[in-house]
């Protein structure tokens, strides 16, 4: 039996002892802890609890229960001074429309910064976005 209901990345970065995370199940979820890798697994299962707790209370629709949920932990993707990509690149990459690319936007699903009436995006984020529509098999950030 898992200990989840949904898989959570654990991401372990450069600095000791500081862990970030997501989970590829719940948009919107992520988690910073500092301290050791089981303090981090703790952490991460309690904060994924409080999310979908608040999540009902608040009202919002909460995904089916991955059953195949695991928790991963796994080295940050560090990319050394990123060069954001544009709209056109992310459509691209996606293969998606801009009206679907804009939703995505607008419901906060894929972080974007405006320059005037210009998107770009942190490859970074597009990774992770990538990672949480992700259907079957292990989550990646690739």
């Amino acid at each position: 039996m898992s200990l989840v209901s949904y898989s959570i990345i654990i991401e372990i970065t450069d600095s000791p002892n500081v862990f970030g995370g997501f989970s590829p199940d719940l948009p919107g979820f992520s988690l910073y802890y500092e301290g050791d890798i089981p303090g981090a697994i703790q952490h991460a299962i309690d904060s994924l609890k409080e999310f979908i707790k608040y999540q009902k209370e608040i009202g919002e629709p909460i995904p089916a229960p991955n059953p195949r949920a695991q928790i991963i932990c796994k080295p940050t993707i560090e990319i050394e001074n990123p060069q954001l990509v544009s709209s056109s690149e992310v459509k691209r990459q996606l293969n998606i429309s801009q009206s679907t690319l804009s939703r995505y936007v607008k419901k906060r699903l894929l972080p974007a910064y405006r320059f005037g009436r210009d998107l770009r995006f942190d490859p970074v984020d597009v990774s992770r976005f990538k990672a949480r529509a992700r259907i079957g098999g292990e989550a990646t950030a690739d």
